[in-house]
Formats: C-alpha cells, structure tokens, sequence
C-alpha cells in the first residue's frame, strides 16, 4: 500500500510539474558531417591541396577514396580536363570494385572530355585502364578498339606492357572485322620488332589472314617468317583463307614440316641453356620435342621436374603443361596406363588453389575419352565440369560438358541427358569441335554434320572445323589407343558437306604432312 501511495504520488507531482513549467523542445544532437559535406564545405584552396595528394592513388586500390574529391574538383571548375581526370579515377576505382561495364564507361568518357588526342600523357592510361575493364566485361570490340590506339602510336614501352593471354581472351568476343584491325595493326606497328618472339609469333598466326585478304604482300612474308609453331601453321596450309600464301607457308614448315618442327627444338634447347630454370621455356621444350616425334627425348627432358608427391603439390601452370607434354609422349609410345598415372596425379591436386587446373582436367577427360575409357572418363568429366563450371571460359565449359555428355552416355546408357545435350548443342559455338565429337558418340550424325556445315562458314571457326576433317595421317602427334570415330566419315556419305570442305579448304599436301614416327 504504501509503495502504491508513493508512486501516485510521484505520478502526481510529475503531473504538477508539468503544468506549471512551460514545455520546452529537447535539443537535437549534432549531426556528424558526411564525408561528401566535409569535401563540398573546404575551401577551394584547401580541397585542391587535398585534390593534389589523393590523385597520386590512381592505379592503386586506395583510389576509390581520391573519388569524392576529384568529383567535387570537376563540379567546382568543370573544365574538361579535371573532368576527364575525375571520370579516369572513377574508371579505375569501378575496375578496382570489380564493376568492369562502369570502369568502361568511365574510361571511354573520360577518353572523350579530352584524353583522346594524341600525345596526351594520360592516353596510354586510358587505353590500358579500357582495355582492361573491356577484357574483364568480354567486350571484344571495345578491347579492340583501344589495342588499335596502342598500336598506332607504335611506342615499344607500350607494346612491353602487353601481354599475350589477355590480348587474345580481350579479342576472343570482337566482330571479325575489328579483330583483324586490331591485330593487323600491331603486325604494322613500328614497334612489332619490340615484343618477344613468342608475342610475335602469336601476333604473326592472328594477323597473316588479314593480311593477306588486303593484300599486303610485305607484311605477310614477314609474318610468315614470325610463325613459331607448326601445328596452327599447318592448319592454314588447310585453309582458303590462306590460299594466296600457301607456297610462302610451305616454304616455311619444310618437307614434312620437318623445317619448322627441327627449329622449334633447337630455339626451346638455346633458350632453356640461357634460362635452364624457367619452366615457361622447359614446357616450350618439351612441347616440342613431342612435335617433332622424339618421344623418348621429351619424357626424359620432362625429368627435370621433381614427379614426387611433394613435387606435385608445389607444381605451378607450366610444371602442369610439362606433364601434359610428357602425357601425350607416353600415348604416343603405346604407354597408356603410365600415361593414365601420371595424369591422374596431377588432377587429383587441389584444383580451388590452382586456377589453371582447368586446362588439365578437360585434356585429361579428353583422352580417357578419346581412348573409350569410359568410366574413368565418366568421373574425370564430371570433374572438368565443375572446374570449368567455376574457373574456366565459355569453351572451356562447353568442351567440359560435351566430354560429360559423351562418356556418360557410354558408361550408363540407361541415364537420362536430354538437358545436358540440350545445352551442349544450344551452345556448340562455343567449342564447334568437342560439339561435334559429342553428337558423333552419341551417334547423332545429323547434328554432327550441321555442326559442320555452320562452321566452315563461319571465319571464326572455319580453321577449326577444317583440321577437324583433315585425313587420320596428317595428325602432328599418333595416338595409338583411340577409338572414337573420325569427323571425316561424316563426308563419307553427305555431298553437301564435302562441297562445302571443298570450297574452305582441301586435304594437306602429302608431302607437308608430318613423317611417321
């Protein structure tokens, strides 16, 4: 009762109190300033000087915090250069977050407010920031466009900072048409000379098509002389599209490409004396001892890297490209189980840490298919499918599911894949020659020959389906345990598909096809 009386009694008394004092409003607590409202309050003095020391973050990833201050410079002197400069910082910043079509945006416009011009100091910037966020955003026509401006200004410290993977993943999704500008214009750049050999090479294989189509004769020998590698040089001996320069190729490769196959060796052999530890040039070895049919040779140069266990778990890309070398000797000496082993040992490694493992796990799936192996096959590709799934391109993707489709249609007949073939051949664009091979074993001619047709009127992937029909005697490399058929007999029995060969392409002369081994 009485702890009752005094609370009434204090709710009396508040009552009281509140009548008799006039209501006053509580005071607002202080609002802290934004970030933004701390930049727009300095004073024009005082923000240039931070302006002056945020903008050395460019090319860093602190540069997202020179933002705010670059935006507010430009709206305050809205002259074209410091909006240029601010859309350049806001580019590098959206590359930095991962944002790629912004950090393209950014970076074309801040190439339009007055970075275009040539001799601009910030043009290379802008170039290389677009070509970036272009590779990264797969817009081929954009990373294009900015690699023919870095050509055309000819300048070798340019030309030293590219890089060939990105060069030609960056060109991967352009129109034909502006991928052949772009890679035409390095081959005539002044600082062609500038790159490495196997820049030019690669550069030469991209660019001796357009070359040729304009009919620049000059080029085109020169390019011929830059090719490296006999296979793709073999591929355009096959090819229309290289018809004018066929006898300058075959003057390249040699009888039996014998030429080319013996200089691949013995420029691997005097580089790897200069760089006896650079497993880039070992694998380049290796690779091409194994084209030039010395087999035994390859397996012991692949010897140089420690094949223990605790060796493999600290292998890198090239070491993986070794053993992939290594592994095609072996197949082609009839060793297949050896062969089986060793690549089972590379792939069983940890493929989440090592990004590149991509590329073994489909080779590997490849063979076991290729051999009929098909519930080892079964497994490998239903590993290469979650990898290239998570790490790979679209054809690597496609070449991983199409292996899947395949081998489970040997291994378990019975199990439904109508989706899985559903997507390989809604796709097969993407990877034109794992697409026919899978509508091939799953005994689907028709799509097969489709497949075909489409691709050989397709310059994108007319040198690949042309390889793909190519004689059995003109492969580089025999692999004794295969089993699958042939793309070849596909034209066995359709007219139009071999008129339509005929007009791409034509068998490889047999005096350019590779000896026996």
């Amino acid at each position: 009762m009485a702890v009752r009386a005094g609370f009434r009694a204090l709710m009396a008394g508040a009552g009281l109190a509140a009548t008799a004092l006039p209501l006053a409003p509580l005071a607002t607590p202080a609002r802290a300033a934004t970030p933004a409202e701390k930049i727009a309050a300095m004073d024009d003095a005082a923000l240039f000087d931070r302006f002056g020391k945020e903008v050395v973050k460019l090319g860093k990833p602190a540069v997202c915090e020179a933002v705010p201050y670059t935006d507010e410079m430009a709206r305050r002197r809205p002259a074209q250069r410091l909006m240029a400069i601010a859309a350049l910082l806001r580019s590098n910043c959206a590359l930095f977050q991962d944002r790629y079509p912004d950090a393209l945006r950014e970076g074309e416009e801040a190439e339009g407010l007055g970075f275009g011009r040539d001799g601009d100091e910030l043009r290379v910037l802008v170039d290389f920031l677009a070509m970036q966020a272009a590779l990264r955003a797969g817009n081929g026509d954009a990373y294009a466009e900015h690699l023919g401006h870095v050509a055309a200004r000819g300048n070798a410290a340019e030309f030293a900072g590219l890089q060939r993977p990105a060069i030609f993943v960056g060109l991967r999704t352009a129109a034909i048409g502006n991928q052949d500008r772009a890679v035409l214009a390095l081959a005539r750049s002044p600082a062609f000379p500038s790159l490495t050999p196997e820049m030019r090479g690669s550069v030469a294989a991209e660019a001796l098509r357009p070359a040729l189509a304009a009919g620049d004769t000059a080029v085109a020998e020169m390019l011929v002389g830059q090719l490296r590698d006999a296979e793709p040089t073999l591929d355009m001996l096959v090819d229309r599209d290289y018809e004018s320069g066929w006898p300058m190729l075959a003057r390249r490769v040699g009888p039996h490409a014998q030429t080319m196959l013996l200089q691949g060796v013995e420029t691997a052999t005097a580089d790897l004396s200069k760089a006896p530890e650079d497993r880039r040039v070992l694998s380049r070895l290796v690779d091409a001892l194994v084209d030039a049919g010395r087999f035994d040779e390859a397996i012991a140069a692949a010897q140089r890297i420690d094949h223990t266990d605790k060796g493999l778990r600290k292998a890198g890309e090239y070491d993986g490209w070794i053993i992939n070398a290594e592994v095609r000797a072996l197949d082609a000496l009839g060793r297949t189980a050896e062969a089986d082993a060793l690549f089972d040992r590379l792939t069983a490694l940890p493929w989440r840490e090592r990004g590149w493992m991509v590329n073994f796990v489909i080779n590997n799936a490849g063979r076991l298919v290729r051999h009929g192996a098909w519930d080892r096959a079964m497994l490998a590709a239903a590993l290469a499918t979650e990898v290239a799934n998570e790490q790979g391109s679209p054809y690597a993707r496609l070449s991983a599911s199409a292996l899947r489709l395949c081998a489970t249609h040997h291994a378990q007949p019975g199990q439904d894949q109508r989706l899985l073939r559903e997507a390989v051949y809604a796709h097969w664009r993407d990877a034109v020659t794992a697409s026919v091979r899978a509508a091939q074993c799953l005994g689907d001619e028709t799509a097969a020959r489709q497949f075909l047709k489409d691709g050989l009127t397709d310059p994108k992937m007319r040198t690949d389906v042309l390889t793909l029909l190519q004689p059995e005697d003109t492969d580089l490399v025999p692999d004794p345990a295969r089993t699958l058929p042939r793309a070849r007999e596909l034209m066995d029995a359709d007219a139009d598909l071999r008129a339509a060969y005929d007009r791409a392409g034509r068998d490889l002369p047999e005096d350019l096809r590779p000896a026996r081994r």
